[in-house]
């Protein structure tokens, strides 16, 4: 995907976007301005006129040579260099942008001092708090991590305090490099401690978190350091349905280090956050905000596209749950062991069907099938099997096709069960969830054979850990090959880049959701998207 790189005109200061191959793929007009031959494609020639690359001149080095080379995240030289205003010492940062592109940023060196500011990612704690704040008053869902060096005291100690400010630098400067990459915000709140908040949904917070670590992880190599620090990273989903305190925030994450012993990386799920809200005393506020969204019946539905890997087209489409507070929509994942552990489970998911009802217009112009997710407390309550059955005749009337989604511990559990429904009302599931580990093959099989099951989806951690180990690919692939021998769709979740799409499309999966394609969004908008692609 072409970028456009217009926006670094703004800056003040001359930034390059380069190729590894030391080509000039774009110049900021600072930079066109500051060139000795601006006319020139190549790095060397463009700032400074010279024949030859810089590394190959005594005195000079490349930083973009010796990022690409050793694998860095960012690398930077100073020295005299000649400009279109006369020798001058400058300060050359490049940062890694993909595998082939690094941006370059120069600046006089004279000025350092001047333009310490001039990092627009890097903020102050007060700073940070206000934007957290600002998420949270917007309605905003987004991600902060906390960067924790352990035992940062003991590295003072032993090696002196010269060795622990390399760690803190280090840590800046993959910080940095990520930040110029991604567009995320961050600031050093304590000794050891950074905060990263990532509060543009477009991106995935689990790609950057993953890069992230895997730096850190090698940060004793890529900054040649006497020691090999200890780095925790503990990150959280948050909106406001959690906390609408800013402070609040950073209390849960700094409380959640305490379920993480050693370094590693902790995501918050569903579980650790009720912990954490009832340990911090906050649990019964959440408690009220879910009882004041069944009362004003605030749930909504989302739908998220099922595109076909073969056409590219949009196959299906899932149903989310959303609840709307104050104009704007969030998820509530991040609740559901709370609803479940309140019993409200089924006052939600009634909700989410008289929405499906209330979008059928929508729905019938069109003409997909909708996945709409469901639980064993659902299937089991006589109200909401006698609301879904007057929900799957009112599809009916309209020649749509409703499924439901079941995870495979249900599928286990109540195989009877699901047989009734499909032969008294026809209906048809696709088992969420798949791969982690509780289906028995042969039963998936049988239930195929009755025309019970209609497609297998693979579980977003599964699809994620596919291309980072091979136990996850073996089970990938060998679900693809049975699911391909019954006829059967596979639909891969949280699909979020096109390497992915493209391997997952050649191992055999037959369709995928994810952000790669379309997020969640409103039947309006949907309506869009499938007018737009001729559906």
């Amino acid at each position: 995907m072409e970028r456009d790189w217009k926006a670094l005109d703004l800056l003040k200061f001359p930034v390059l976007i380069l190729k590894r191959d030391l080509t000039v793929e774009f110049a900021n007009e600072a930079a066109k301005k500051a060139a000795v031959k601006p006319q020139s494609c190549r790095c060397y020639e463009f700032n400074f006129g010279f024949s030859v690359p810089c590394f190959e001149i005594p005195g000079y080095s490349c930083p973009l040579k010796e990022t690409f080379e050793k694998e860095l995240p960012s690398a930077a030289t100073v020295g005299k260099y000649p400009t279109a205003e006369g020798y001058k010492k400058l300060l050359l940062e490049v940062f890694k942008v993909d595998e082939e592109t690094a941006a370059e940023v120069i600046l006089d060196y004279e000025k350092i001092e001047e333009l310490g500011e001039d990092n627009p990612y890097y903020v102050s704690k007060s700073k940070l708090l206000k934007l957290i704040q600002r998420l949270l008053d917007e309605n905003r869902v987004f991600f902060v991590s906390v960067v924790n060096v352990k035992k940062l005291r003991s590295i003072n100690q032993l090696f002196g305090i010269s060795v622990g400010d390399r760690v803190i630098e280090a840590i800046e400067r993959v910080l940095k490099s990520l930040a110029f990459k991604y567009g995320f915000y961050y600031s050093q709140v304590a000794g050891g401690y950074f905060v990263v908040v990532v509060s543009d949904n477009e991106r995935d917070p689990y790609a950057i978190e993953k890069e992230l670590f895997d730096y850190l992880e090698r940060l004793q190599e890529l900054y040649n350091l006497p020691v090999r620090p200890r780095i925790s990273i503990v990150t959280g989903k948050f909106s406001s349905l959690i906390t609408k305190d800013a402070d609040e925030v950073f209390k849960i994450l700094f409380y959640a280090e305490k379920f993480l012993a050693g370094d590693g990386v902790l995501y918050l799920n569903a579980e650790l956050i009720d912990q954490i809200l009832s340990s911090l005393g906050l649990k019964k506020r959440v408690l009220n905000e879910i009882e004041r969204i069944l009362k004003e019946r605030a749930v909504d539905v989302h739908f998220q596209p099922i595109v076909d890997l073969k056409t590219g087209k949009v196959a299906h489409l899932e149903a989310l749950i959303r609840v709307k507070q104050n104009g704007s929509y969030l998820p509530v994942g991040k609740f559901i062991e709370l609803i479940y552990e309140m019993n409200l489970i089924t006052d939600f998911d009634l909700q989410v069907l008289d929405k499906l009802v209330e979008y059928l217009p929508y729905l019938k112009r069109f003409k997909k099938e909708v996945f709409v997710n469901t639980s064993a407390v659902d299937l089991k309550n006589p109200e909401y099997q006698k609301k879904l059955v007057e929900t799957i005749n009112r599809f009916k009337e309209e020649g749509l096709d409703l499924s439901l989604e079941i995870t495979e511990q249900f599928l286990l559990d109540e195989v009877e069960f699901l047989e009734f429904l499909h032969s008294a009302h026809g209906l048809r599931f696709a088992i969420d969830d798949f791969g982690t580990g509780y289906s028995s093959l042969k039963l998936v099989i049988d239930l195929v054979s009755k025309g019970v099951v209609e497609a297998i989806k693979l579980d977003c951690s599964l699809v994620r850990s596919y291309f980072e180990n091979n136990e996850a690919k073996a089970i990938v692939n060998s679900v693809v090959g049975f699911t391909k021998e019954l006829g059967l769709e596979t639909i891969a979740e949280c699909v979020e880049t096109e390497e992915q799409a493209k391997t997952l499309k050649e191992v055999g999966v037959t369709h995928a959701q994810g952000w790669y394609f379309y997020k969640p969004m409103p039947v309006w908008e949907l309506e869009k998207v499938l007018s737009g692609e001729g559906s």
